[in-house]
Parts: structure tokens; C-alpha cells; sequence
């Protein structure tokens, strides 16, 4: 009886552990992070890289270099950041991020 409650509890802290951990993925995208589209335009714009400083903001959207003004998909990009890309169409607004630097983590991780 004993040695079943063992096994059920580790199995239960187990799956706790693993969803919490889930959760707090520091190199996963924030929820907000993109404006809901169409999955027919999401899917059609993916972006894979950021190249920012003070001399240069390109990024790398479906395996093509863009710069501010550029078009992609129908929209306009709009902004290029260090960890996001703006992108602009008849008032609406999508945000592409490949992920959220360290800098600006908000859960206790140490930096």
C-alpha cells in the first residue's frame, strides 16, 4: 500500500513539475507576443532572425532579408527592434518575435 502511494505521488509532482516548467520557458515567446492573424497569414510569415545596431536593422522573414519599408505578405514592416519586427496593413498591427531577451525576463530568474 505504502510503496503504491510512493508511485503515485512521485507520478503527481512529476507532471506538476513538468507543467510548471513549461510555463516558465524563458526562451519561449511571450503570449502577447503576436497579434492574431489568419492561419493562412501566419503561416506565411515566419520570421527566423534579427540583425540590429546602429549601422544596420535587417531582419530575416521567410528566408528573405527586409528592411524597414520593405513589403512581406501583403504588409508593410514597419519596425525593426533588437528582439521584434513590426508589421503594418490597412491599420492593422502584427508583432514577430523570436524571443525575449534576458534583459527583459519578469520572472525571478537572475541575470
Amino acid at each position: 500500500m505504502v510503496r503504491w502511494l510512493c508511485v503515485i505521488l512521485t507520478l503527481t509532482v512529476g507532471a506538476v513539475a513538468s507543467a510548471f516548467a513549461q510555463q516558465n520557458d524563458p526562451t519561449r515567446p511571450p503570449v502577447d507576443a503576436v497579434t492574431p492573424v489568419s492561419s493562412a497569414e501566419a503561416a506565411d510569415i515566419q520570421l527566423s532572425q534579427i540583425i540590429y545596431s546602429d549601422l544596420k536593422k535587417l531582419a530575416l522573414i521567410n528566408d528573405k532579408r527586409v528592411k524597414e519599408g520593405d513589403r512581406v505578405g501583403g504588409f508593410t514592416v514597419s519596425e525593426i527592434l533588437p528582439n521584434k519586427v513590426y508589421l503594418d496593413r490597412s491599420g492593422e498591427r502584427i508583432t514577430l518575435s523570436v524571443f525575449q531577451p534576458l534583459t527583459e525576463l519578469k520572472s525571478g530568474a537572475e541575470q
